[in-house]
């Protein structure tokens, strides 16, 4: 194969093995994460969903289509004291019902710090992340094979 042909593929399996990598380091993060909240959120009590809010977003699309997703607000109780928070994680179909209740796991020292035991996205972020990381990976060393 001529040197240029070569130069392209390796660049191409350069840029599966760039891409592969920032979504593994980004399941790395929400791994961290999640186990940040585990550590630190070590009580629990009883919430409640009390509100699905609708929002509307511009932001990350290229072509500036309008993205939507429903997110759950949760109430709890804490000494005797209402928190409410609405989810980090938003989904394309109400994942919650109002009234619906949820296990709440909180941060003694910082009660507005939770996870909600129901809720499951971050962990089907975290495994989409890491998949399509090791996907991308392998297509780069698949691409690097057929150069050799």
């Amino acid at each position: 194969m001529p040197a240029t042909n070569n130069f392209v593929i390796y660049m191409v399996s350069g840029i599966f093995y760039l891409v592969s990598l920032i979504f593994i380091c980004v399941s790395v993060i929400i791994s961290r994460f999640r186990a940040k909240k585990v550590k630190n959120c070590t009580c629990t009590t009883m919430g409640r969903v009390v509100d699905m809010k609708y929002e509307i977003s511009h932001v990350g699309t290229d072509d500036n289509a309008p993205m939507s997703a429903w997110y759950p607000v949760f109430e709890y109780y804490v000494n005797g004291i209402s928190i409410m928070r609405k989810s980090h994680f938003g989904t394309s179909k109400p994942a919650f019902q109002i009234g619906q209740p949820v296990t709440v796991f909180f941060n003694p020292a910082k009660p507005e710090e939770y996870y909600v035991k129901e809720e499951k996205t971050s962990s089907l972020l975290l495994k989409i992340f890491l998949i399509v990381g090791i996907v991308l990976g392998a297509i780069g060393s698949i691409i690097t094979l057929f150069a050799l």
